[in-house]
């Protein structure tokens, strides 16, 4: 795999779309600051801009493969020396990439702001924390793990047609799947419920976002490679 071929690629799709990718950036900029300034206000760790990623991601994805539909780069990209391993890793790097960078700077600036916290680290801050995280990589991993293989697969004008109702179910299950595990019979000292999840918990949804990646890439190349539309 050459990695000049994978910069062209990435680097074609930033040209294309220079506004959504400077959006997603402002995004995750503006929830690091409010993590960092929540963090030290309260001592803990708050989740409330993590849906507000996963749709922006959401968002992002559905503009970056429906404008290449719509002006047919895909057909122009399968004309050019690219391999499918190429075509679809090239794809997968953005959304893993921003899963990441978004995981990583929720975790420095919340625990930076944590440390500045005038009452100091509240005992629930590593389950708060790990809910933010777990939040975090389903919010933002779920929707390319899912959809990337069928949009290689059967084109993304078909996937599209569902790609509103799931997207939407996507944005609600990743606020909610982790309150139905993890606020059980916790709360604060002013009584009111607090978002947290066990660590291991948060160590095993990040290691299987991680192994859920890996095997839709699989999945994607060899559906990319079944499909005369990719």
């Amino acid at each position: 795999m050459d990695k000049r071929k994978l910069k062209a690629l990435m680097l074609t799709d930033f040209y294309q779309l220079r506004l959504m990718y400077i959006l997603v950036l402002v995004m995750i900029v503006c929830k690091a600051v409010y993590n960092f300034t929540s963090s030290a206000a309260t001592g803990g760790c708050s989740y409330m801009m993590d849906s507000t990623t996963a749709a922006m991601v959401i968002v992002f994805v559905n503009t970056l493969f429906s404008s290449e539909d719509m002006n047919g780069r895909v057909a122009f990209k399968r004309s050019l020396p690219y391999s499918v391993n190429e075509l679809v890793l090239s794809k997968y790097l953005v959304p893993m990439s921003i899963a990441a960078l978004n995981m990583i700077t929720t975790l420095l600036f919340s625990l930076t702001g944590a440390l500045l916290c005038k009452s100091g680290i509240s005992a629930d801050m590593p389950r708060e924390l790990s809910f933010t995280l777990t939040v975090s990589a389903l919010g933002v991993s779920f929707m390319p793990i899912v959809f990337y293989p069928l949009i290689f697969r059967y084109g993304y004008r078909q996937v599209s047609k569902y790609f509103g109702v799931l997207g939407a179910f996507i944005i609600v299950i990743s606020t909610l799947v982790g309150t139905l595990f993890g606020i059980m019979g916790m709360e604060d000292e002013s009584g009111l419920p607090v978002f947290g999840v066990p660590v291991p918990v948060c160590i095993a949804v990040i290691a299987a976002v991680i192994v859920g990646y890996i095997i839709s890439y699989r999945i994607a190349v060899k559906s990319c490679e079944l499909c005369d539309a990719c």
